[in-house]
């Protein structure tokens, strides 16, 4: 169970495309694109949920309203600047030297038996012939993002085409993180993985190599979530419970896993409460379309019920 829930937080770490869902139709409060108004503001704001490995074209196919509130909104705030994000990411590692390099008295062949030591150097052999210069823990983050992003061109994402939207017609484009900020919360939610002992690296990027199917089966899920519009099933607790409950039991005391915890805690309730510093300042400031990750929205501390509980009327659009 402990290689499932880590390779839970390996797939969530990928995306916090291709499936194919049958329309149904979208309950109110499970809708993604939503209208904040009263508490003072002239006009009305909006909050879509995305997905960061779905093609724009959904937006305009599925998403009821988006083309009104594209032209009404003035301003645009997502969670980051992706192409500038992605230029310091080929250059720089997210992880300092200290955690990702391999201790110099530590190979693979030390790590496996003779058996599964095949298998793992085949595979990591084939894409990086120095691959043993780094942990285990390195690689499993390398390829369970492989596994989901590998499936649609950065270009044609819905956060990519709202940047290039927002620049060509001239609306003012804010970001409510760095991209510092992105990675200091990435080596905080993953600093689990890379705290553990070598053997238990190994033993975890074993299991994700050997059950890649895994992975693609819990993003299918997702992706079906996503498209179908159930905006409460994205919430980190049910999404988790779905995800685990896919590929074999799940008891109450799984999902109430310490690093669990502490990686929902990293990973959406303290950037959304680092949001809503930010939020209410910019929507005052004039129509705002605030474009984040769809598992942000959802639940107690997600961006809808913070910004009610501080007066703003949140409403889902029809």
């Amino acid at each position: 169970m402990k290689n499932l829930i880590l390779l839970i937080i390996a797939f969530l770490s990928s995306i916090l495309s291709q499936a194919q869902v049958t329309k149904t139709s979208v309950k109110l409060e499970d809708a993604l694109l939503w209208e904040i108004s009263g508490n003072g503001l002239q006009k009305p704001s909006y909050l879509l949920g995305t997905m960061h490995t779905v093609e724009f074209r959904f937006m305009f196919d599925s998403i009821p309203g988006i083309r009104k509130v594209l032209s009404a909104v003035e301003q645009l705030a997502a969670e980051i600047d992706m192409q500038a994000f992605d230029s310091i990411q080929r250059k720089t590692p997210t992880i300092s030297n200290n955690y990702f390099l391999m201790p110099s008295d530590t190979t693979y062949s030390m790590l496996y038996d003779a058996e599964d030591f095949s298998f793992v150097d085949s595979v990591l052999s084939s894409g990086n012939a120095r691959y043993a210069e780094r942990i285990p823990a390195f690689w499993q983050n390398i390829y369970s993002r492989y596994i989901v992003y590998n499936r649609i061109k950065k270009e044609n994402c819905m956060d990519y085409f709202l940047l290039r939207l927002a620049n060509t017609s001239s609306k003012k484009i804010y970001f409510l993180e760095t991209v510092q900020d992105i990675v200091d919360n990435n080596k905080n939610g993953n600093m689990s993985e890379y705290e553990v002992g070598l053997k238990e690296q190994a033993s975890s990027l074993l299991f994700i190599l050997k059950n890649a199917d895994m992975i693609r089966n819990g993003y299918n899920l997702l992706d079906s979530i996503y498209r179908a519009q159930q905006l409460r099933r994205l919430s980190f607790e049910n999404l988790t419970k779905e995800l685990m409950a896919l590929n074999g039991q799940v008891t109450e005391a799984d999902l109430n896993k310490s690093y669990l915890n502490e990686y929902k805690s990293k990973l959406i309730n303290e950037r959304n409460d680092a949001w809503m510093l930010k939020i209410p300042i910019l929507i005052s400031q004039g129509p705002t379309l605030i474009a984040v990750g769809a598992m942000h929205l959802p639940g107690d501390v997600g961006l809808i019920n913070q910004l009610r509980k501080i007066g703003y009327t949140v409403k889902p659009m029809e």
